[in-house]
Parts: structure tokens; C-alpha cells; sequence
């Protein structure tokens, strides 16, 4: 294969994440364009195969250095548009955050029982915390509702007390009213008996 094509091309200022997937990008392209041989064009123009080798040799060329570009092109404004800057950042939070140099890192143990027990004591500290702040909310819940059955149960009070004050004002005025008609219903009845003795 002709390697007239440069291919994605660091630029100065890059990242070492950035060069090394625009690296990457270049080996995969030239791997992938390699393959195709000149065999493989043989199938799809026999004809022009078996009479002109050069041809089919520069018509192979020429599709490869066609589908290079494209794919360069297009690897480079993927790149610009949507990966560099996420790299830039993934590089730069990693410098910020590489932690302390003399800690050694975690390693398997060893012993697969020891290293499912960590796991799960993992999964468990991270269930035991899940728990925990759904019993929190749970609670908080649970105290709210409280205080509005509180605050309910003392209007319900002072409804009580109020509707027992109405009550005896009614019951004050029933009987008022009941000495009124008695005592009406008296002078009735002996200006009545008054005009039938007179």
C-alpha cells in the first residue's frame, strides 16, 4: 500500500491521551487499508486482472488512498469535536487526583474465599449506607406525618371546646326558652280561669 497519506497528525499542545488514541487510530487504519490486497480486487474485476496487473494495481491504490482520506477526515473532526476535550480533562483530573506516591495500590489477595469476602464487604457497607439513608428519610417522614397528626388532633380540640361552648349557649337559650313558655303557658291558663269564674 502506497503511504503517501500522513494520517491523524499530533499537534503541539495535545495530551499524551490524545497522541497515543491518534496513534492508535493511525496503526488500526493502516492495518484495516492493508488488507486490502490485490487479490481481493481481482475478484470484483477478473477480467481486468488477468489482462493488466498495473491497472488493477493503480485502480487499488487509488480506492486505498480515496478510503484513507475519508477516514482521516472523518477521525479528525470526531476527534476535535467530541473526544480531545474530554481527554484534555480525563488527563487533567488524573494529574489533580494521582493520590498520595508511597501508598500502595489495592491487589487481589490471593485467596479467592478472602477476596469475595472483601467484595462483599464492599456491596454490605454500601447496602448498610443505602439502608440507612432510606431509614433516615423513612423517619423524617414519619415525624412530619406526626406533627401533622398533632397539629390536627389540637384543632380537633379546639373545635371540641368550641362546638361544647355553643353547646351550652343552645342549651342555656333552650332553657330559657322553656322557662319562657312555661311561665307564658301559666299566665295563659289563669287569665283563662280568671274569665271563666268571672
Amino acid at each position: 500500500m502506497s503511504g503517501d497519506c500522513i494520517g491523524l497528525v499530533s499537534e503541539q499542545g495535545e495530551g499524551p491521551r490524545v497522541r497515543a488514541l491518534k496513534e492508535a487510530l493511525n496503526q488500526a487504519t493502516s492495518r484495516i487499508l492493508e488488507g486490502w490486497k490485490v487479490s481481493l480486487f481481482a475478484k470484483c474485476f477478473p477480467t481486468l486482472a488477468k489482462e493488466n496487473e498495473a491497472v488493477m494495481e493503480a485502480v487499488r491504490e487509488s480506492v486505498v488512498k480515496a478510503v484513507q482520506a475519508a477516514i482521516y477526515e472523518d477521525l479528525a473532526a470526531i476527534l476535535t469535536e467530541d473526544v480531545t476535550k474530554p481527554l484534555d480533562e480525563l488527563s487533567a483530573v488524573v494529574k489533580n487526583n494521582s493520590g498520595p506516591k508511597d501508598k500502595a495500590a489495592w491487589r487481589p489477595p490471593g485467596d479467592p474465599v478472602c477476596h469475595m469476602r472483601a467484595h462483599d464487604a464492599k456491596v454490605l457497607q454500601h447496602e448498610k449506607q443505602r439502608l440507612l439513608e432510606s431509614v433516615s428519610a423513612a423517619r423524617t417522614t414519619s415525624e412530619s406525618l406526626l406533627q401533622k397528626v398533632k397539629a390536627g388532633r389540637k384543632e380537633c380540640q379546639e373545635n371540641q371546646k368550641e362546638i361544647q361552648k355553643r353547646l351550652a349557649t343552645i342549651n342555656d337559650f333552650a332553657e330559657l326558652s322553656g322557662k319562657f313558655q312555661r311561665s307564658g303557658f301559666s299566665y295563659m291558663f289563669t287569665d283563662a280561669v280568671t274569665a271563666r269564674d268571672a
